[in-house]
């Protein structure tokens, strides 16, 4: 990470293996001029990054840019639905929509680890 310079224009999305690793980016990620911060995992898993960050020494106020859980609800629940969605919200940042967009709250759903439905035969 110290060889990467995010500048006003960038866009940082972080998708890593576990929490411990998602923190450290993160962690460096805020401190950062990036225009756009996100974070996959549930609201759970960030509230608990973003306060053992805060514990550290890091100001509450740098978590304000986070978008977390990452993404878009467009109801996506497959690895290729979710990367849609957050394209999406990358999207509406670089367009800078400012109306109110819902966020992605798929982890929300009960069953969402059930197997999706096959698609429709043609």
């Amino acid at each position: 990470m110290a060889q990467i310079l995010p500048s006003e224009s960038s866009y940082v999305v972080i998708v890593t293996r576990g929490h411990r690793d998602d923190m450290r980016v993160l962690r460096w990620a805020v401190q950062t001029p990036a225009r756009y911060i996100g974070m996959i995992g549930s609201k759970r898993k960030t509230i608990t990054i973003f306060k053992e960050l805060q514990q550290e020494g890091l100001p509450a106020q740098l978590f304000d840019r986070v978008h977390a859980p990452v993404g878009l609800d467009i109801g996506a629940v497959t690895p290729e639905e979710i990367a849609v969605a957050i394209t999406a919200e990358l999207i509406a940042k670089r367009r800078n929509v400012e109306r109110d967009l819902p966020h992605m709250s798929w982890f929300h759903r009960r069953g969402h680890e059930a197997e999706v439905e096959p698609k429709e035969k043609l």
